[in-house]
């Protein structure tokens, strides 16, 4: 049966990545076989035939909501599916993004059949991973009672009241959850209504190993992200200065984000006498970390409390073996046969730990080569988008 789909993804777009990404493979999976129409925050692309509201949230970072852009977005955008649900008769409104099982959203207000996900959570690194995860920020260009702070302080506390009464899970029909972290995160009563479903797939005809890998020396490492406290860039520089006293490895970094955090991490990387072995890169366009992926030997993820990893599944998909922190999304998605998962216990535990993975690929090329077919194969079977757009097809069949 052809469904009529109101769907909610403020990013949608399938250049920028990650939940950007994730939005718009949705939109697609679903116009294959049902009427989609969607409310989406610009720049958004979606399918031809897609019909396609924009309801902006302003200037933000659409990895990282913030809660003054949610809050513009919701009520932008509730008026605008009334007006749309009283021309056409929807079966059914998904909310696909944002992901962060903390996001409400206004939408189960429309009295139409509502469905949310897939949904993230993540777990909190231990509390001696405080100084690290605070390490710098950049102060608020505006002062505390500026319109724009006192606006973004209302706008997260609104989230926070309406979130923590769970209207947004305890309306839903059915809940997509992510990862299984997600799942515990859902209130017990309301288990009964999930839906494991991989969060994300890869295009993994896109990224692709390369056609060898040569036994580098020095082993190259690579981290992309953004240059935030709590992707554990510091812990992983630190890493870095121990394990080149004991083999030859380059370090490039490619990202940029938090300007005075950003600079904490250039002057320690002259503190620890680290100029020449570690190359910091501007952000990328996506296409261009193909290039990036089959230069590097080893893939570094040193998140704190990442809820996913879809770098580490493009990364992967290219054959590079993992070292990333056994926390939150990293966890399910990364395996013993393709990667090492470096416990969070204290900053100083980690970095000795991080640092003697780092090594041990170093000095074994042989287990990095098997390691890299492994998390490709990994990739095709778990993480094929045709495979997960199927079972979510499956799911609304049951709707």
């Amino acid at each position: 049966m052809i469904m009529r789909v109101l769907l909610s993804a403020l990013s949608c777009n399938s250049g920028h990545g990650s939940e950007a990404l994730v939005g718009y493979k949705y939109v697609e999976t679903l116009s294959r076989q049902h009427a989609v129409t969607v409310l989406a925050s610009p720049p958004a692309n979606v399918p031809r035939g897609v019909e396609l509201h924009a309801i902006s949230a302003g200037q933000c970072n659409f990895n990282d909501v913030a809660a003054g852009s949610l809050a513009r977005f919701e009520i932008a955008q509730l008026p605008r599916a009334w007006q749309l649900a009283c021309r056409t008769r929807f079966d059914v409104v998904h909310r696909v993004t944002p992901s962060a099982i903390g996001t409400a959203s206004l939408l189960p207000s429309l009295r139409i059949p509502f469905m949310i996900g897939p949904l993230l959570a993540s777990t909190s690194p231990p509390t001696s991973f405080a100084q690290v995860l605070f390490r710098a920020y950049t102060p608020p260009s505006v002062g505390r009672l500026h319109p724009r702070r006192v606006a973004a302080g209302l706008a997260w506390r609104a989230n926070n009241w309406l979130a923590g009464r769970g209207c947004h899970l305890r309306s839903a029909r059915k809940i997509l959850v992510g990862t299984r972290i997600a799942y515990d995160n859902v209130p017990r009563a309301l288990r009964k209504r999930c839906e494991l479903l991989p969060y994300s797939g890869v295009e993994h005809d896109f990224f692709l190993p390369p056609l060898a890998r040569t036994a580098n020396q020095p082993l190259q490492l690579l981290y992309t992200g953004r240059l935030v406290p709590y992707k554990g860039l510091e812990l992983l520089l630190r890493a870095v200065a121990v394990a080149v006293c004991r083999c030859p490895l380059q370090l490039r970094v490619v990202g940029s984000g938090e300007p005075a955090y950003a600079a904490f991490c250039n002057r320690l990387v002259d503190e620890l006498q680290l100029k020449q072995v570690v190359d910091f890169v501007p952000a990328v366009p996506r296409p261009e970390l193909l290039r990036l992926y089959q230069q590097a030997d080893v893939y570094c993820f040193p998140t704190l409390c990442d809820t996913y990893g879809i770098a580490v599944l493009e990364a992967m998909s290219c054959g590079c073996p993992i070292i990333a922190s056994d926390t939150s999304g990293a966890r399910e998605i990364v395996d013993q046969a393709f990667g090492i998962k470096v416990p969070l216990t204290d900053p100083e535990q980690y970095v000795r730990r991080f640092a003697e993975a780092i090594i041990q690929l170093a000095r074994e090329p042989t287990l990095r080569n098997q390691m890299g077919r492994n998390a490709r194969d990994q990739v095709e079977t778990h993480h094929d988008w045709t495979i997960i757009g199927n079972r979510l097809l499956q799911i609304y069949e049951t709707l």
